[in-house]
């Protein structure tokens, strides 16, 4: 039986969810803001994956708790498994006001993750978002990077039939010839 002293901010439970991690995740903003102050540490992640704080809000689609977090000092960088990073997540979902977050927080634009060399924009092209996609290029993005298979950002709004996609891609490309090689792009 314990006695005395405070609750411990970093407390997990089965998982390694903290008090932090489960606030991120229900939107609490302003018990993200007591559990700081009480020295919870925004860089810990769940056990075995790496997710932290920073990524459940950006899955959570919680853009405040995602600029709380930063402002706390939350990785940008932090990789869950496969080396995805909250960039990605952002690209991946959609959430333009979080990336532009990230990017002025240094996160790394061109980042890939290490199963398939997929960048955000890579993950923003492959789902359609035009927007986020304008976000990670005025922020330097590669616009020619290739995943493993070959396939370029390009490649992928053209098959979406995405013509704002297209055009974003091709106004800062100026190398408009990007070859598919012998790969079929398949999109369901």
């Amino acid at each position: 039986m314990q006695t005395g002293g405070g609750a411990t901010p970093n407390l997990t439970l089965e998982g390694g969810w903290t008090p932090l991690h489960v606030a991120a995740l229900l939107n609490k903003k302003e018990v993200i803001k007591v559990i700081i102050r009480g020295k919870a540490d925004p860089q810990q992640p769940l056990a075995a994956d790496g997710i932290t704080a920073l990524h459940i809000a950006i899955a959570a689609k919680h853009e405040d708790i995602v600029t709380q977090l930063l402002k706390a000092y939350a990785d940008s960088e932090a990789k869950m498994t496969g080396a995805v990073t909250a960039l990605h997540l952002a690209a991946a979902t959609g959430h333009t006001a979080p990336a532009k977050a990230l990017l002025s927080c240094r996160a790394f634009v061109d980042a890939n993750r290490t199963c398939d060399q997929a960048t955000a924009l890579t993950l923003a092209a492959e789902h359609g978002f035009a927007d986020v996609a304008q976000v990670l290029l005025q922020a330097g993005a590669q616009a020619n990077f290739r995943r493993v298979d070959g396939v370029a950002p390009l490649h992928l709004a053209a098959g979406l039939g995405n013509a704002a996609l297209c055009k974003a891609l091709l106004q800062v490309n100026p190398n408009r010839q990007t070859t598919l090689a012998k790969q079929t792009l398949l999109v369901g």
